[in-house]
């Protein structure tokens, strides 16, 4: 996600907003990613292309060790923050469990 930033927001102006999202499910084998771009309507397919063409460099341009560093104290980072935030907050109940929730007519 940081070579997006860095190249599409950065270095071309083309966005204001990346967020990368990335499931992996062990048992499946399977995995996808989203990627958010924010940007105005005049430049969005600009970013777009720019975006795609970033994530299909990947398989050339491998991964380097300090982006790998980054993005491990990034995701460290936000699981702390998760962490903290649940122990500060009690558990929100399951809709279901409210006696309010009418589950048939």
């Amino acid at each position: 996600m940081r070579r997006i930033c860095v190249q599409v927001r950065d270095a071309l102006g083309l966005t204001y907003d990346v967020s990368f999202e990335l499931s992996l499910f062990d048992r499946l084998r399977v995995a996808w990613f989203v990627c958010h771009v924010t940007s105005t309507p005049q430049k969005i397919n600009e970013a777009l292309d720019a975006s795609l063409r970033v994530l299909r460099g990947l398989p050339m341009q491998r991964v380097t060790p300090r982006e790998l560093l980054r993005a491990r104290r990034t995701v460290l980072t936000r699981h702390e923050s998760e962490m903290k935030a649940r122990r500060r907050s009690p558990p929100t109940p399951h809709p279901c469990h409210s006696p309010f929730v009418v589950l048939w007519p």
